[in-house]
């Protein structure tokens, strides 16, 4: 588990934001170390529930706070009513409005304050109700209403917020992250790695702008991590010039708040801020890069780092970063293909052996030690077959790491289908308290690679019944010290298999190594309901014997719970993994009617008639037929499911009717549907301009004719045309497009058939691009138009 030095350090804000969010848990107690005892009160109301009554002393507080300017008591005062207004079920819009209006009027630092609130407020806003903005159609002009705000909206929201945040950053960065006082919450921080209020607000915009999230189209040119450059330390990287088109990108905003960081702390007396900041925006970047070099590119840019802190605590750190990127790729190590990743780990372990002997005791060395305990942690896997034959050999495999030798034991697993299911926690230790059947140890190998190694390994043969293989990495099976695991399974020769067959359960009971049909086993059926109020207790269903050919049935239940099979044939006996198991009986075929809706168009203008048809149809199983003189009524609703209009309507003698709605004026625009009970549409209204464009010809005066000289292609006489409209309005063709060519045709003589000497010729015209310079003189300026079909003469 990767480990690394992060600060620490949270706004009051959030955790009183949070509050305001039903899915979400305060996961950490407040301390009130605020001088005004009006807090106290505050505090004691809330605590009781009293959440009006704390807004209205909030709001007295607020507004002396206002007129004293004392923007940590107002910033402190704004939160507790976001938090209030919350519990007590105000528009969450609303509130978020009054902040953003005062976060304009305020000034620094109450002004960053806010506008950071604000902007985590929005995107916590946008992500709770993501799968509904996302379904929202874009619209021309932006409304005030955020109900209606679209993806991009939210999101460029959020982007102007957090750039408000770190408006004045020479103000912010006079600020000490200590004059905050009790605005902040310190989790055993330091203050080394936010030394400003900068710091702590452009980290807090980080967290955001590093998330995934990001625009739902975008554009060919958009910014990506693409150049090596970004891997790059210091002054190279903090004082590059960094344009781009794309600059909303999130990945963008991202690199642009690390590089005025990293800027501001390049001159800093101690370099914890700085190295923290750059190990932060490495993995960002290694995370993020399209480069296919990239991990090369990291662990280099490590490298040179490290070589600048040879003499500063912050050294070790470095060095676990390069030793976690080691580990990493460690992980990557293909058992089988013994690739170059095999010493991974080794490396790792020495980095962090390294960086545990320079700096003993520091940060980077407490992490070291983290990371070197879970490389050097003994692990062990089993897996066995779910039932074996009796009194044979079987194998199992062991997959072990960190570790020279294993020990193992087989003890009788106890198992009572009708002893309540409970989760056994302590299944370990049951099994431990079992007396041994059998008792052994392997010495395995162990080259020292840290890696998962795999062996496979025999078993002797057992009698009839439940067992239990328990492996252990020490010889006294003490499972506070040793790794140990376990596996259960069968030593039976019964085999089953099921189907369901109408209103019947079928089963097959078979032998496990013949496969032959079993006759005269018995079968029982134990049931768990799913009623937690009864007890999770499974109860006995049925009692079963197979035939000669090895077949029980039984009903199906009508019950839903979970289902599993005991089969006993003498001393052999076998029980199946409980399954989810749900009744359905099969129904009777029934006349169902179904309607099929079509419209004139797929989307319409606001205020456009939707004129649709409707055909009915009764389905009987694979039988259908049209259905006449039926009666239905047709309603139309808008984005939100509420009803704009309704139709009665009948089907004529060809189950068909037909008619017209009026597309809604001054609703959200979006996807509507047409539902006629048995059947639905949808339609797009959208707010567009549909594109024009008219070409008019003058009139042929010839013919088109097969060029007597045989060639494939040949080009034709031009063909001259006048364009009268394009796009949103008229062209003036006396001025600009007068006599434009509009394309120039190509006739050619194509074969068609199977085989050329028996084919039948058919001439055929295609549209080409035509390029201005190559056509002056024929028609006058060019007007180039590509075509969308190849135009047929039969001939």
């Amino acid at each position: 588990m990767r480990q690394t030095r992060s600060a620490l350090f949270s706004l009051l804000a959030v955790l009183l934001f949070v509050t305001c969010s039903s899915t979400r848990k305060q996961v950490s107690e407040q301390k009130d170390t605020m001088k005004d005892p009006r807090w106290v009160q505050v505090d004691s109301l809330n605590a009781q529930g009293l959440y009006a009554s704390a807004l209205e002393r909030t709001k007295v507080i607020l507004e002396d706070a206002k007129q004293a300017n004392d923007w940590r008591t107002e910033f402190r005062a704004w939160m507790y009513r976001v938090r209030a207004n919350g519990m007590l079920g105000t528009d969450v819009d609303s509130t978020y409005m009054e902040l953003n209006e005062r976060a304009r009027t305020s000034t620094a630092p109450l002004k960053q304050l806010l506008h950071s609130v604000s902007a985590e407020a929005w995107w916590s806003r946008y992500q709770m109700d993501r799968w509904q903005i996302l379904d929202r159609t874009n619209m021309q002009a932006e409304g005030a209403d955020p109900a209606t705000w679209t993806q991009a909206t939210f999101i460029k929201k959020v982007i102007e917020e957090f750039n408000a945040s770190l408006e004045s950053p020479e103000v912010l960065q006079n600020i000490p992250v200590g004059d905050l006082a009790d605005l902040l919450i310190n989790t055993d921080g330091e203050e080394a790695l936010r030394p400003t209020l900068y710091d702590l607000l452009a980290h807090r915009a980080l967290d955001v702008f590093k998330n995934s999230e990001t625009r739902i189209t975008e554009p060919a040119w958009r910014f990506t991590l693409n150049e090596p450059a970004y891997f790059e330390l210091f002054e190279p990287f903090a004082l590059r010039t960094m344009q781009h088109r794309d600059s909303t990108a999130w990945e963008f905003k991202a690199l642009e708040v690390y590089q005025r960081l990293e800027r501001m702390h390049l001159a800093d007396n101690a370099p914890s801020a700085l190295v923290d900041l750059t190990l932060e925006r490495l993995r960002y970047v290694r995370d993020n890069s399209t480069l296919s070099e990239k991990d090369s590119l990291y662990l280099h840019a490590l490298g040179m780092l490290q070589s600048r802190l040879v003499k500063d605590t912050a050294w070790a750190e470095v060095t676990v970063a390069i030793a976690e990127e080691h580990a990493e790729r460690g992980n990557a190590y293909q058992r089988l293909a013994d690739g170059p990743n095999k010493w991974e780990k080794r490396t790792a372990q020495a980095l962090c052996d390294s960086a545990i002997a320079k700096f003993p005791g520091s940060f980077g060395a407490k992490n070291a030690l983290v990371l070197k305990t879970n490389l050097e942690r003994t692990a062990l896997d089993l897996q066995v077959e779910q039932a074996i034959s009796p009194n044979t050999i079987s194998t199992i495999a062991l997959g072990y790491t960190n570790t020279n030798k294993v020990w193992f034991r087989v003890v009788t697993d106890p198992i009572d289908v009708d002893v309540a299911l409970e989760p056994r926690q302590d299944r370990a230790k049951v099994l431990l308290a079992q007396p041994a059947l059998l008792e052994w140890s392997v010495d395995l190998k162990n080259d020292g690679d840290l890696q998962r190694h795999l062996i496979e390994l025999p078993v002797a043969g057992l009698p009839f019944g439940h067992y239990a293989i328990i492996a252990s990495a020490g010889s006294e099976f003490v499972a506070e010290k040793d790794a140990i695991v376990h596996a259960s399974f069968w030593v039976t020769e019964l085999a089953i298999s099921e189907r369901k067959n109408g209103n019947d359960q079928e089963l097959l009971v078979l032998d496990r190594e013949t496969g032959a049909p079993r006759s005269g086993v018995n079968v029982e059926g134990w049931f768990q309901e799913n009623n937690y109020q009864q007890g999770r207790k499974f109860r006995k269903v049925a009692e079963l014997t197979t035939n000669a050919e090895g077949n029980a049935t039984f009903p199906v239940l009508t019950d839903r719970g979970m289902l599993t099979w005991v089969l006993s044939d003498g001393d052999d006996r076998f029980q199946t993994g409980s399954r989810w198991y749900y009744s359905y009986t099969e129904q009777p075929e029934r006349e169902q009617l179904r309607t099929y809706l079509f419209t004139d168009r797929a989307i319409y203008r606001p205020g456009q008639e939707i004129f649709f048809k409707g055909i009915v149809i009764s389905q009987k199983g694979k039988t259908n037929k049209v259905v006449t003189g039926h009666k239905e009524k047709v309603v139309l609703y808008d984005v939100n499911g509420e009803q704009v209009d309704t139709l009665n309507v009948i089907t004529d003698a060809f189950g068909a009717y037909h008619g017209k709605f009026k597309a809604p004026l001054g609703v959200l625009t979006g996807s509507m549907r047409i539902d006629a009970g048995s059947g639905s549409h949808s339609v797009q209204v959208e707010e567009y301009k549909r594109p024009t464009f008219e070409v008019v010809f003058e009139p042929i005066t010839s013919a088109a004719k097969l060029d007597q000289g045989g060639t494939r292609y040949r080009y034709c006489k031009e063909l001259c045309g006048r364009a009268v409209g394009w796009c949103h309005g008229a062209v003036d063709g006396g001025a600009q497009y007068a006599d434009a060519l509009v394309l120039r045709l190509v006739l050619a003589r194509i074969a068609v058939g199977p085989k050329h000497g028996n084919c039948k010729w058919r001439n055929v015209m295609r549209c080409r691009w035509e390029i201005q310079h190559l056509l002056q003189g024929h028609c006058g300026p060019c007007l180039p138009v590509g075509c969308r079909s190849v135009v047929r003469l039969h001939g």
